[in-house]
């Protein structure tokens, strides 16, 4: 029997139950699924009930994947071992570890004196 733990957060619910070899972590107001987890050779593809943007994180890999299928027929994309493939509605449970990408030198001389 697959254990079910439920939480309402606004219009999304987080769940811990299984879907056959996936497993839930979160479904939307529709009752799509939002976020999950499954293994590499259990990857859904061309079935319905995963929205669109929906994030799936591969076990085996970590490989991160997301959604751009619709939702009566999904197509998980990315294959990315980043922790991020499009914006979450939910609070992320690490701090990023990537570098900032809006360090870049100065093209302009300075016009403040030097100290």
């Amino acid at each position: 029997m697959a254990r079910k733990e439920q939480l309402s957060v606004g219009v999304l619910i987080r769940s811990g139950s299984s879907n056959g070899a996936v497993t839930v972590l979160e479904s939307d107001e529709l009752g799509l699924v939002s976020e999950c987890r499954c293994a590499t050779g259990s990857i859904p593809s061309a079935v319905a009930g995963y929205a669109v943007g929906c994030v799936l994180v591969d076990t085996t890999t970590g490989y991160v994947y997301a959604n751009t299928g619709s939702t009566s027929s999904c197509t998980f994309w990315g294959g990315s071992p980043s922790a991020s493939v499009s914006p979450s509605r939910s609070p992320s449970r690490s701090p990023s570890v990537s570098p900032s990408a809006s360090i870049s030198p100065s093209v302009s001389p300075s016009v403040s004196p030097s100290v």
